[in-house]
């Protein structure tokens, strides 16, 4: 186990607490606790401690909702439309998207 100590905590609990010298115990990449540095300290003595003072820990947070013409790259996006009518389709392949695809592929897009 690993004792990260003294940074402040931003959490997503129900309470939405931010913890000011804070502290977290990770074992074998899972989060055991988090707490007060000094309560962490007293519940875990003999661990192991990695000093985060002056940093700010927040959740790993993943975006799901991604808008396509944002991840487009190469300003390839300005070159399609910027919207589309009810039936209408847009071809995309793997080139105009910046999804981490690396395979050719194609999807089309089709409006209802």
């Amino acid at each position: 186990m690993m004792i990260y100590e003294h940074a402040t905590l931003i959490t997503v609990d129900p309470q939405r607490r931010i913890i000011t010298d804070g502290a977290l115990a990770v074992q074998d990449g899972r989060l055991m606790a988090i707490d007060k540095a000094a309560a962490l300290r007293e519940r875990f003595p003999a661990e192991p401690r990695t000093d985060l003072k002056g940093m700010v820990v927040t959740p790993g947070l993943i975006n799901a909702h991604v808008h396509l013409a944002q991840a487009m790259i190469g300003g390839r996006a300005w070159r399609r439309p910027t919207s589309l009518a009810p039936g209408e389709k847009l071809a995309l392949s793997a080139e105009d998207t910046n999804l981490g695809e690396t395979a050719p592929s194609q999807q089309t897009v089709e409006t209802s």
